[in-house]
C-alpha cells in the first residue's frame, strides 16, 4: 500500500501498468471514481490491453452506468475475441440492464470457450428466470452440477426456479440441501418459505420466515412474506405487527396492506 501511495508524489511519467496498480487499489477501497479516472490514464498510455478495459469496466458496473461498462468489456472483446473474462463480465452488465437475450448470448459465447465454467451456466440460468424460462434454467442448473454436484449455488437457484414454476416440493428438496450445506443462507430459508406458502403450509413457513429473520434481524421481506401467512391462517393482529415492522424497514408494499387489511387504530 505505501508503494502504491508512493507513487502520487513521484514527478516521473507513470505507466500503464502503475496506473493500473493504482486504479485496482482505489477499486479495492471502494474508489470507483478515482478507479475509473486511473484505468482511464492507464488506457491512454497503452490502448491495446483488454484486461484495463475489463477493469474499468468492472468499476463502471459498481457505479450502476452499465451502457459504459457494456462498451469497454464490448473493447477487450474485440482487442481479443477469445476474451472470456470480456464475455462474462459483458453478460453480466447485460444481465444487470436487463438485456437478458444479449446476456445470453455472451454465457453462451463463454461456454463455447469453455463448456466446464459452471459459473457461467449458473449465470445464463438466472438469466433464463429472469425471461420466466424455468424449465430451460433449470437444464443450466442441472448442467453445472453434473460438474459439481456440490456447487451450493446452482442448488439455490435451481430450487429458486422450481418455486417459480410452483414445483413446490422439489424446490424445498433442493433448499434443504442448500441449508445442509449452508445453515445461514437465509435466502433457502426465505424460498423454502415462499415454497410452503404456495402449499398452504402456513405454519410451515412461518417457521422458515422466522428464521430467516433471527439471522437477518434487517430482512424486510422475511416479515412481510412471515405477516402474509399470519394473515392467511387468520392471525390479523399478528399479521398486521410484522407489516409494520416490515414498513418500518423500508417494504414497498407494506404501507398499502397495513391500509387495505389492518384496522387503523393498529
Amino acid at each position: 500500500m505505501g508503494f502504491i501511495l508512493c507513487q502520487y508524489s513521484g514527478i516521473a511519467q507513470k505507466t500503464a501498468s502503475e496506473w493500473n496498480k493504482i486504479g485496482i487499489h482505489k477499486y479495492n477501497h471502494e474508489d470507483y471514481i478515482g478507479a475509473i479516472k486511473a484505468y482511464t490514464k492507464a488506457i491512454e498510455l497503452e490502448q491495446n490491453l483488454p484486461f484495463l478495459y475489463n477493469n474499468r469496466g468492472n468499476a463502471y458496473l459498481k457505479l450502476l452506468k452499465f451502457n459504459l461498462a457494456i462498451s469497454d468489456f464490448g473493447t477487450s472483446i474485440q482487442l481479443d475475441p477469445t476474451d472470456v473474462t470480456g464475455y462474462f463480465n459483458r453478460g453480466g452488465a447485460y444481465l444487470h440492464n436487463n438485456q437478458f437475450k444479449e446476456a445470453i448470448k455472451d454465457y453462451t459465447q463463454v461456454l463455447s470457450i469453455d463448456p466446464t465454467d459452471k459459473v457461467a451456466l449458473v449465470q445464463r440460468g438466472k438469466v433464463k428466470v429472469k425471461m420466466e424460462a424455468y424449465k430451460k434454467a433449470i437444464k443450466d442448473f442441472d448442467l453445472a452440477l453434473a460438474l459439481d454436484k456440490y456447487y451450493v449455488t446452482a442448488i439455490l437457484y435451481r430450487g429458486i426456479a422450481k418455486n417459480l414454476s410452483k414445483d413446490f416440493e422439489n424446490a424445498v428438496r433442493d433448499l434443504n440441501k442448500v441449508i445442509k450445506y449452508d445453515s445461514l443462507n437465509t435466502e433457502a430459508y426465505y424460498q423454502k418459505g415462499l415454497a410452503k406458502l404456495g402449499m398452504g403450509n402456513y405454519g410451515g413457513a412461518r417457521k422458515e420466515f422466522t428464521k430467516v429473520i433471527q439471522i437477518d434481524p434487517q430482512n424486510q421481506n422475511a416479515y412481510y412474506k412471515r405477516g402474509v401467512a399470519y394473515y392467511d391462517s387468520g392471525s390479523e393482529s399478528k399479521a398486521c405487527k410484522d407489516w409494520a415492522k416490515a414498513k418500518e424497514l423500508g417494504h414497498e408494499l407494506a404501507a398499502p396492506t397495513i391500509e387495505k387489511y389492518c384496522n387503523s387504530s393498529r
